[in-house]
């Protein structure tokens, strides 16, 4: 973008972007939020400098160290781990009064990258829902006091979890059993492994649990308990047909989570109906100004 045309995204929160305007490169700080400020104008020249010096304070960074990736639940914990933003600060910022509201709300949002049992935006959106986040946040500020407790709730059961577990391994390492037991605990597997969860591709079906209660099934089932239902949500009604255009899956009426694969062996997308807006989701297109689910959406 800086050597020619275009713009580019920070990936990471707030979503700020920059965009090349002829000689100036304009920055924004949130493009997710209108009123987040006016955009900084700044020469190109002088952009390509900030961003050399920022390189090298990246270079000199404390080799080993460990950063903790966003998305997954349980990416480098542990005694040494470092995080670039804090679940604990970010949830403090939520409960805030005197921060704007849009703030807060990114505080929020910056906690559910750090922390998401369903994945980014079914977390977001079950948060919505769970919490009653209206969609004017001016109704009920404590919405989103609400909505970071369940996480922090949430994320303190799975801490306590991955501690014991980190320290079984230890132990299985020092008696020469380094090779990772199968399956993997359910926060270290990817979109790919375990089940073949729907709410990746359709972020309205994650189950209905509160998250507290998701670990804990989680970690029961890892622990060996055989619970009934559906081992996501534990939705125990008969399971619901899907085409894959040559056979059938059977998945969770719930979660829409696969409980018989397909017989050919390979996943299948699941299409969300009606189709996914992530815009319209962040925004609470789906929520009303009371807090209750919007009668008239989609």
């Amino acid at each position: 973008m800086l050597d020619g045309t275009g713009r580019a995204s920070f990936g990471h929160d707030p979503s700020s972007v920059a965009e090349r305007v002829g000689d100036i490169v304009r920055l924004t700080f949130d493009a997710d939020e209108p009123d987040a400020g006016p955009a900084v104008e700044l020469p190109a020249d002088q952009v390509r400098g900030l961003v050399a010096g920022a390189q090298q304070e990246l270079q000199d960074f404390p080799a080993g160290t460990r950063v903790r990736r966003h998305g997954r639940p349980g990416t480098g914990t542990g005694p040494g781990a470092r995080t670039v933003t804090s679940f604990l600060t970010q949830r403090a910022h939520v409960h805030d009064a005197r921060l704007p509201l849009r703030r807060r709300h990114s505080a929020l949002r910056t906690c559910v990258t750090l922390f998401a049992p369903y994945g980014f935006r079914a977390t977001y959106h079950h948060l919505t829902l769970s919490a009653a986040i209206p969609r004017r946040l001016e109704a009920d500020p404590e919405a989103l006091v609400r909505a970071v407790e369940e996480l922090h709730e949430a994320r303190v059961l799975w801490l306590a979890r991955a501690e014991e577990y980190a320290a079984q391994r230890r132990a299985q390492k020092r008696a020469g059993r380094r090779a990772v037991p199968n399956p993997r605990p359910w926060w270290l597997r990817s979109s790919w492994d375990g089940l073949d969860r729907a709410w990746y591709e359709d972020p309205f079906r994650h189950p209905s649990l509160r998250l507290p209660e998701y670990v804990r099934r989680q970690n029961a089932i890892m622990d060996g308990a055989d619970l009934p239902g559906c081992p996501a949500c534990g939705d125990e009604r008969p399971r619901v047909s899907s085409s894959t255009g040559h056979a059938w899956v059977e998945r969770c009426r719930g979660c829409a989570c696969v409980l018989a694969p397909c017989p050919c062996g390979q996943r299948h997308r699941f299409v969300p109906e009606p189709p996914f807006n992530w815009e319209g989701m962040w925004r609470r297109a789906h929520m009303g100004d009371d807090g209750m689910p919007n009668p008239h959406w989609p």
